[in-house]
């Protein structure tokens, strides 16, 4: 089982492998999707990602493509779950 430690950690690492990926125009839109991803949670979706990589890479470095797809999940859950 996971510690409450290790899964804040990866939570942080998470939130900032997602906010390097939140557009940063000065618009209505970039605004909601940043308030909304930066209002938190627990990341399960982009961990669950992240570890089932990491459980098939065989060693290989996580990749930008990787972080996209993690950050991606997020910002649509994120945008869905304000409406």
């Amino acid at each position: 089982m996971i510690s409450k430690e290790l899964l804040g950690a990866r939570a942080e690492e998470i939130n900032n492998i997602i906010y390097e990926y939140i557009p940063h125009e000065n618009d209505y839109i970039s605004e909601a999707v940043e308030y909304s991803v930066r209002a938190g949670g627990k990341r399960i979706r982009p961990l669950l990602m992240q570890e089932s990589y990491r459980m098939f890479a065989q060693g290989r470095p996580e990749s930008s493509v990787l972080h996209a797809f993690m950050a991606a999940i997020e910002i649509g859950r994120a945008s869905w779950r304000e409406r």
